[in-house]
């Protein structure tokens, strides 16, 4: 079941004052007078209208909040947009004849094959033998 965010109010417009304390009167408390159907659709109207003004009033919370939230999300679509503007600047201006290429280094084919299991020699050809002599404490 849903929260409940907004009430609108009067929630029985067809109820006077006195009847709306006691919402589980058998009968009305209401003295009857001659104008009596008067009187009754008096108070229907003017709670009708306040039903209306407590509708307006939430609508405008509502449309305040929208306004809101439309607003933040205007704000990061347009950084968005000129991330993606400075993006295809840089695109455009990239010249790939410019990029030197790195040339091909013997031990990177050591590098990047599994080992399965290091030995002293082959930690001592890659990074020399002040890291051996951290990590091997046998051969120290």
């Amino acid at each position: 079941m849903p929260f409940v965010k907004r009430v609108v109010t009067p929630k029985y417009i067809a109820r006077s004052s006195k009847l709306a304390l006691q919402p589980y009167a058998a009968a009305p408390t209401i003295p009857v007078a001659d104008n009596e159907f008067e009187a009754l659709t008096n108070v229907t109207l003017s709670n009708a209208l306040r039903q209306l003004a407590s509708l307006v009033y939430i609508s405008n919370q509502i449309f305040t909040e929208l306004h809101e939230e439309l607003s933040s999300v205007n704000e990061r679509s347009l950084g968005i947009k000129q991330r993606i503007d400075r993006l295809s600047q840089k695109v455009e201006q990239f010249d790939p004849k410019q990029v030197t290429v790195r040339k091909y280094i013997w031990w990177s084919r050591v590098l990047h094959q599994p080992i399965q299991e290091p030995t002293s020699k082959l930690l001592e050809s890659m990074s020399g033998n002040y890291y051996c002599r951290l990590q091997c404490p046998t051969q120290a």
